[in-house]
């Protein structure tokens, strides 16, 4: 694949390669002539195999592959893919309307015809949606979710208030107690698993449309990096959020009243939109430092994050 096409990859894209190795696609931004990206699934024998973090991860070190390599502009290693590797390009605006386009549906897609209904009779553009997940790659199933993505910040938190106003109207249903614990096990997050729920529960980004989970994520306008990143060591920090326009972008960002730490970002799915402007938030990650003067506390700089969290302090209102 031509490199000069590299622009028009976003996150959330699925990109797959000669070998039948298709990857999530995490930044947009080239680097070294690679796109970062998770291994998700491979095709074995015309199946699709979903894997697990630590499934991919192991897959990968049994291979001697390009697949993984050391980031000067990050500091540490990441998986990513040569631009030269890739085969195929899974576009998650396109999928979506080809699958509203089909006559013929499985009980998933009809399910994601449905919500889109309800949402452009509420003049919804769903020209700025797409799916991802397994939907992208027609890999899904009847436990399959309705992963969906918008490509526009005001719209986003425009779909936050109709998931919220739909379960009001019983058109969505809020996660059993079961399917939130099952979620927190999958995540493994360095928090309580009250902590999780109560900070989920907030973000109205999650619920079930006949017993599907949806769940909605924003892809935020390519940010090209500024500098490259210096890692100086692990922290906590506890400061408070003067800006959280960037909150549920991918990689979100926060900026912070704190003595030494100027931004927020964070690469984990888990704590996209944590915390909101005007909260304390306590955060552990890896410090990094930009340029000269500017310092930046990373969470989730790989898929684990382990040990690393971002957690609401304020007292009225968090956990």
């Amino acid at each position: 694949m031509d490199r000069s096409m590299a622009t028009e990859f976003r996150p959330r894209d699925f990109i797959e390669t000669s070998e039948g190795f298709i990857f999530a696609v995490v930044d947009a931004q080239l680097d070294e002539g690679r796109l970062t990206a998770y291994l998700r699934y491979l095709r074995v024998d015309d199946q699709l195999l979903k894997l697990s973090t630590q499934q991919a991860k192991a897959h990968l070190a049994e291979i001697d592959s390009d697949y993984v390599f050391f980031s000067r502009s990050r500091d540490t290693w990441v998986q990513a893919v040569p631009v030269s590797h890739i085969s195929a390009h899974h576009v998650p605006r396109a999928k979506l309307a080809e699958i509203l386009k089909q006559e013929k549906r499985d009980a998933t897609s009809e399910k994601l015809r449905r919500w889109c209904g309800w949402l452009a009779e509420r003049d919804v553009p769903i020209d700025q949606l797409g799916v991802t997940g397994s939907l992208l790659i027609g890999a899904q199933n009847s436990e399959s979710d309705l992963d969906v993505v918008c490509y526009d910040r005001g719209l986003f938190q425009r779909l936050r208030r109709l998931v919220a106003e739909f379960q009001e109207q019983n058109l969505l249903q809020p996660l059993t107690h079961a399917q939130w614990q099952a979620t927190y096990e999958r995540r493994s997050p360095a928090l309580s698993f009250e902590a999780y729920h109560w900070h989920e529960r907030r973000k109205n980004t999650k619920a079930l449309l006949d017993s599907t989970r949806l769940d909605l994520s924003l892809v935020s306008p390519l940010r090209i990096r500024q500098a490259d990143a210096k890692k100086v060591g692990r922290v906590t920090i506890q400061a408070k959020v003067t800006c959280d326009h960037a909150g549920f972008d991918f990689p979100s960002r926060w900026q912070v009243e704190h003595e030494s730490v100027d931004e927020i970002v964070c690469f984990s799915a888990t704590y996209s939109g944590q915390v909101f402007q005007g909260e304390w938030v306590e955060a552990a990650g890896a410090l990094e430092k930009l340029g000269e003067q500017k310092f930046q506390l990373v969470v989730g700089a790989n898929r684990e994050a382990t040990g690393e969290f971002i957690r609401c302090m304020d007292e009225r209102r968090g956990p």
